[in-house]
C-alpha cells in the first residue's frame, strides 16, 4: 500500500485565511505519495494565488482554476483529473493530523472498502496541523463496519459527510459516482449514499486525526429556514429513489436502501416539525420539490407522533441524570 497514490481533492472558494494551514497539514503528512488538486472555484479573495504559491514550492500540488459553480462541481472536477488510486477529499479550512493519511493507509486493504477518520471540531482561531496527536499509527483504536452495517458511519461520524474518507477510486469510477449539481446543500449526502450502496465494508478510526473548523458564516451554520433545508432533504430523497430504482439488489442492499431514505425522511420531517409547520406546509414543500403528489397525512401524523415521544424521552433522561448528579 505504501506505493499507492492518493489524489487530495481540495474544493477551494474564498478561503485564504485558512487555505495556508490547510495545504501545509496535507504537504506534512507522513504518507507523501500524494498529489494535491485544488480546484479553485471562482474565488474573488487571494485563494488562487495562494494555490498557485504553493504549486510552485511542491511538484505535488496542481491547481485548476473554473469558473464558480458550485462545490458539487468542484468536486466533480477534481475526480475527473485524479491519477491515483484513492481519493481523500478535505475542505479548504481544515486540516489534518500529520499521520492521518497514514492511518488510512494501514487499514486500507481492499477495493471496496472505505476508510473514514473521526474529527473533532475546532474554532476558528485553532491551530492543529502542526503536532499529531497520535505516536503509532498501527495502534489506533478502528472499528469495522460490515456490510450490513456501513450506514453505521453516519451515526458514528455524526453526520453524513464525504471530507475525512479514503475512498477507492475504481469505486468511483465503475459505478459513474458524480456530485449533483443541480442542489447547492446536502449534495455529500447524496453522494455518500450512492457510494456507500457499493461497500463492502468500512474502517472508521476512532481517534480523531481530521480537523473540522467551525466556520460561523457557512450555510449550514446559519441557516434557520427550515423549509429550505426541508426542501433539500426531500430532494436528496427523492434523488435516491430515482437512484437506486436503477440498481441491481440483493438482500443486503435491499435493507440498506430502506434505511438510508428513511434516514433522509427522518431529516424532511425533522426539518419540518423545527420549523414548527402544519400539515399544509409540509405538503406544499413535499409539492413543489419534485411533483411527485401529495405528502401523507398518515405519515406526517406518526413522525410528528415519534418525535414528540424522542423529546419526552430526552427530557426524562436529562432530569435522571440530573438527579445522578446531585
Amino acid at each position: 500500500m505504501e506505493n499507492l497514490l492518493i489524489s487530495v481533492i481540495i474544493p477551494v472558494y474564498n478561503a485564504e485565511q485558512f487555505l495556508g494551514q490547510c495545504l501545509e497539514s496535507i504537504l506534512q503528512q507522513t504518507y507523501s505519495n500524494l498529489e494535491v488538486i485544488c480546484v479553485d472555484d471562482g474565488s474573488t479573495d487571494a485563494s488562487l494565488s495562494i494555490c498557485q504559491q504553493y504549486s510552485e514550492k511542491d511538484s505535488r500540488v496542481q491547481v485548476i482554476h473554473k469558473d464558480n459553480e458550485g462545490v458539487s462541481c468542484a468536486r466533480n472536477r477534481g475526480i475527473a483529473c485524479a491519477q491515483g488510486q484513492f481519493v481523500f477529499f478535505v475542505d479548504a479550512d481544515d486540516c489534518l493530523d500529520k499521520n492521518a493519511l497514514k492511518a488510512c493507509v494501514i487499514h486500507q486493504n481492499r477495493t471496496n472498502t472505505i476508510v473514514a477518520l473521526n474529527y473533532d471540531r475546532i474554532s476558528k482561531e485553532e491551530q492543529r496541523s502542526e503536532s499529531s496527536c497520535v505516536a503509532d499509527v498501527r495502534k489506533v483504536p478502528f472499528v469495522k463496519l460490515k456490510r450490513r452495517q456501513v450506514l453505521n458511519v453516519v451515526s458514528v461520524r455524526r453526520g453524513c459527510y464525504i471530507w475525512g474518507m479514503l475512498i477507492p477510486k475504481v469505486l468511483i469510477d465503475n459505478h459513474q459516482l458524480n456530485f449533483p449539481e443541480k442542489i447547492c446543500n446536502l449534495e455529500d449526502v447524496a453522494w455518500t449514499a450512492m457510494a456507500l450502496c457499493y461497500v463492502e465494508n468500512i474502517v472508521f478510526i476512532e481517534t480523531e486525526l481530521y480537523h473540522y473548523r467551525k466556520n460561523p458564516v457557512s450555510i449550514t451554520s446559519n441557516c434557520v429556514n427550515y423549509s429550505w433545508q426541508a426542501e433539500h432533504w426531500i430532494k436528496v430523497y427523492w434523488m435516491l429513489v430515482d437512484y437506486f430504482t436503477g440498481i441491481k439488489k440483493d438482500f443486503f442492499r435491499r435493507i440498506y436502501i430502506r434505511k438510508m431514505l428513511r434516514y433522509c425522511k427522518n431529516n424532511f420531517y425533522a426539518e419540518c416539525f423545527a420549523g414548527k409547520m402544519d400539515f399544509c406546509n409540509v405538503d406544499k414543500i413535499y409539492r413543489l420539490t419534485e411533483n411527485r403528489g401529495h405528502a401523507k397525512y398518515s405519515e406526517y401524523f406518526a413522525y410528528n407522533c415519534y418525535f414528540r415521544i424522542c423529546r419526552i424521552a430526552n427530557r426524562f433522561i436529562k432530569k435522571i441524570r440530573k438527579v445522578k448528579k446531585i
